[in-house]
C-alpha cells in the first residue's frame, strides 16, 4: 500500500468542526478556530487593526511545545474580562483566522496571520477541553489560491505548502497559508488552483532561518504562522 493511497482513504473520515465541540454564536460556516491557552502579554491597541486590541496566547501541544498565536479582540470583549492584568490568565476563545499584508521600511511585504476572537472567557485556572488536540482546532472551507509547493526534507519527509482562499460574505477573502506533511502532502500536491477543499488542523507558530541570499551563510531567524493540516479533502 502506497503512502498516497493510504492518505486518500484517510480523508474519507468526517472532518471535525470546532463548532461541534464548543457552543457559541460567533461561529462562521467556513472559517473556524477554537483555542485554549495562557495569555502572555497585556492587551494593547493592535498595529494590525487599530479597532481591536492585541495579545499573544501560548497554546500547548501534546508534545509539550507551545505555539504562540496572535489574537485580536474588541474593546467590548476586553472590558468584559474585568481584570487588572491579564498576563498569566487562561483564555478559551472562538473566532476565525484572518490575514493582512503589510510593508516594512524596506517596502518588503509580510503576510500577518492572526485569530480574530468573536467570543471568549478567561480564568485563573487552565481551561480544559476534551483533549490537548482541541486546545487548538481549525476548520477551513475554501479554494486553492496558488500552485501547491511540494518538497522533501533532508530526512525524506514530504511537505506541501498551500495557500487557501477563504471567502467572506462582504466579498473579502483571507489567504491562509497551510502546510501538509507525509501522506497528506502527497495528496495535497496534486490539487489544482481553484479546487475547493475542506480541512482541519491547528494554527501553529514556527521559526526558520532565512538566508540573505542563496549563496550567503548569513541571514536572520524569522517567525511564520500557518495551519498545520491534520485532515484535508477535495469537495465539489
Amino acid at each position: 500500500m502506497s503512502e498516497k493511497n493510504f492518505e486518500y482513504r484517510s480523508t474519507r473520515r468526517e472532518i471535525t468542526k470546532p463548532s461541534q465541540i464548543f457552543q457559541s454564536d460567533g461561529w462562521l460556516e467556513n472559517n473556524q478556530i477554537l483555542i485554549s491557552g495562557k495569555i502572555k502579554e497585556e492587551f494593547e491597541k493592535s498595529q494590525l487593526n487599530d479597532e481591536y486590541y492585541q495579545s499573544t496566547v501560548a497554546i500547548r501541544r501534546y508534545s509539550g511545545v507551545c505555539d504562540y498565536i496572535i489574537i485580536l479582540i474588541s474593546e467590548e470583549l476586553k472590558n468584559s474580562f474585568n481584570c487588572t492584568s491579564c498576563i498569566g490568565t487562561y483564555i478559551q476563545a472562538v473566532g476565525k483566522i484572518e490575514t493582512i499584508t503589510k510593508f516594512d521600511e524596506n517596502n518588503v511585504s509580510h503576510l500577518h496571520v492572526f485569530m480574530k476572537v468573536k467570543d471568549a472567557k478567561i480564568s485563573n485556572l487552565p481551561v480544559a477541553l476534551k483533549n490537548d488536540l482541541n486546545n487548538n482546532l481549525v476548520y477551513l472551507k475554501g479554494f486553492l489560491g496558488k500552485v501547491p509547493k511540494f518538497r522533501t526534507t533532508p530526512f525524506g519527509r514530504y511537505i506541501t505548502d498551500l495557500l487557501i482562499a477563504v471567502n467572506e460574505s462582504n466579498d473579502h477573502s483571507d489567504y491562509i497559508p497551510c502546510i501538509a506533511w507525509g501522506g497528506r502532502a502527497s495528496y495535497a500536491s496534486e490539487l489544482k488552483i481553484g479546487d475547493k477543499v475542506i480541512l482541519s488542523g491547528r494554527l501553529q507558530s514556527r521559526q526558520y532561518f532565512k538566508r540573505f541570499s542563496p549563496d550567503s551563510e548569513e541571514g536572520e531567524v524569522r517567525e511564520t504562522f500557518e495551519v498545520s493540516i491534520t485532515q484535508i479533502r477535495k469537495i465539489e
